[in-house]
């Protein structure tokens, strides 16, 4: 039986939900396979956009003294060069290669306020990498703390990765806490030593020799190193790297994807041994022992109520802003312009409706409900990127906890039971932000301009045409506070289904815990055999 089905078999029987679910993540993931994604990882300013630029003989990404890059940004091979931008709320937009700094660089796209989730670049120049597709990400451990956490959100997708390490900082802490994240992903982990020309050759050896002697005392891995430069000798180090990363990794493509997909089955069979274990040791403690175990394993801090009372918590405090939050940005914002703007609009168009009180207020109702509904759905795009801020706080402050929780946990069983526990992958995602529509009420709640025949237009037109300025106002509050509450169900509903999906994840690895804590009654022999048995289907160790 294959690994797949081992983890599988074990896990059911064992009632570990949460290896179950990250089973069956695993597997969509290895069911896309029309491109072989290259992560190309490093800390912030270690020269990353500069590698990819370098390497495809393009200037494309920009580069910088200050962190640049904010936006996970995927090239590949397109016959025509060409930019597609991907937003949060499943749009797209094609735009022109030249203009790409405004949607990935930092500088003008500070914090990603275009909510632009992937920007894909699609390059003649990119033919002789397909179907790999080179992924640059923004670096770790800048001021941007942003840019790290979406960086982070993609180390599960790894299929490969090059680490871009700096000669002239060579292997900090930070670099190697990413190494072993990226070890863990994929067996196609590189090492790219980046900005050589900026020492000297001597110097260059010994860096070298550190870097790779210290790489192998870590991880017991003999990872091969590429020296690369933008500036000296490009031509050669660049044909290196293709011939040692890119021309294997593209030949053998269906392999490569066969061998990460174990990869991560056999990661994930090594957190199903973990749990077996535990129930191992339990199985092997007194009662009144294991009820202390459990005790301090599952401490206060873990305790399910108390998890979800925190996550609750969570969830109300973004749900409880977010109607202030829209009110903020439509009503302070732009309803005095709008009503000048439209006032002004209304004022010019009057002069041009003729008729008796029924046909003006027809033609007034009519270019009310046209202009309303555009205008109203302007200033709404205009602030689409800023509203849909909102859940995305939200998705980052739950990431951000579940992430500490599962540390805590780890840090427990580790403590208590000397088992080590892999972090594994963590995230929540949410669902993209609908835009509802816009409906405009009738002018006249009772019906007055039926009764056009009492009301001479030429006396009265200025106090209609009065009439129909005031009611502008009020036009423009109503279809915001209408726009504002439907825009509160639907970010408000967004956060429910995050805090539950945060929840569940809580409930499953503690149930998977207390399952494998509390399953007394088994027979050690079986639980031995089970680990016994994934361990002889784990080819590789992450």
């Amino acid at each position: 039986m294959d690994i797949f089905n081992q983890i599988k078999t074990i896990a059911t029987a064992q009632k570990m939900d949460s290896v179950l679910i990250r089973l069956e993540e695993i597997n969509l993931a290895h069911k896309e396979h029309d491109y072989l994604d290259v992560l190309v990882l490093g800390q912030f300013k270690s020269g990353k956009s500069s590698f990819i630029n370098s390497l495809l003989t393009i200037h494309h990404l920009p580069t910088g003294v200050l962190p640049v890059t904010a936006i996970i940004t995927r090239i590949c091979y397109g016959a025509e060069p060409k930019a597609v931008v991907s937003h949060f709320d499943n749009s797209k937009q094609t735009i022109e290669i030249d203009r790409l700094s405004e949607f990935i660089s930092e500088k003008e796209n500070p914090e990603n306020i275009k909510e632009i989730s992937v920007v894909d670049i699609f390059l003649p120049e990119a033919k002789s990498l397909h179907p790999v597709r080179l992924v640059d990400t923004p670096g770790l451990g800048s001021i941007f703390t942003h840019n790290t956490d979406v960086t982070r959100n993609w180390l599960g997708k790894i299929k490969a990765a090059i680490v871009v390490i700096s000669a002239v900082q060579p292997l900090s802490e930070n670099d190697v806490a990413l190494l072993k994240e990226a070890v863990q992903q994929s067996p196609k982990v590189y090492v790219l030593l980046s900005k050589t020309d900026l020492v000297e050759k001597e110097e260059l050896q010994q860096i070298e020799g550190f870097v790779t002697e210290k790489l192998h005392k870590t991880f017991n891995i003999d990872f091969k190193l590429f020296p690369y430069s933008i500036h000296r000798a490009m031509p050669t180090l660049r044909q290196s790297v293709y011939d040692n990363i890119f021309s294997p990794l593209s030949s053998a493509s269906e392999s490569v994807q066969q061998e990460v997909f174990l990869h991560k089955l056999n990661f994930l069979a090594q957190k199903t041994i973990g749990y077996l274990k535990i129930s191992l040791t339990m199985l092997r403690q007194k009662e009144e022992e294991r009820k202390r175990l459990e005790m301090q394993i599952i401490d206060e801090t873990l305790n399910i109520k108390y998890l979800k009372q925190e996550l609750i918590q969570i969830g109300n405090s973004y749900k409880e802003d977010t109607r202030d939050f829209l009110k903020n940005l439509f009503l302070e914002n732009h309803t005095r312009q709008l009503a000048k703007a439209l006032s002004a609009d209304l004022s010019e168009q009057f002069d041009t409706w003729e008729g008796n009180l029924a046909k003006v207020t027809q033609q007034y109702e009519k270019w009310i409900r046209a202009t309303m509904v555009s205008t109203i759905k302007q200033v709404e795009l205009t602030e689409w990127d800023t509203i849909a801020s909102h859940p995305d706080e939200a998705r980052k402050h739950f990431n951000s906890y579940l992430k500490n929780f599962r540390e805590r946990l780890n840090r427990n069983i580790k403590k208590i039971l000397n088992i080590d526990m892999p972090l594994g992958d963590i995230e929540i995602k949410a669902a993209p932000l609908q835009s509802p529509p816009i409906h405009i009420s009738r002018t006249f709640d009772s019906h007055i301009d039926m009764l056009w025949f009492l009301v001479p237009m030429p006396l009265f037109r200025k106090a209609v045409k009065k009439h129909f300025l005031n009611e502008i106002p009020h036009e423009i509050e109503k279809n915001s506070y209408r726009l504002i509450a439907q825009l509160t169900d639907n970010i408000n509903r967004i956060i429910d289904e995050m805090q539950q999906h945060a929840i569940n994840y809580v409930s499953h690895e503690l149930k998977s815990l207390s399952v494998a804590i509390t399953q007394h009654r088994q027979d050690e022999n079986e639980i031995g055999q089970m680990i016994a048995t994934l361990e002889s289907e784990i080819k590789t160790k992450p």
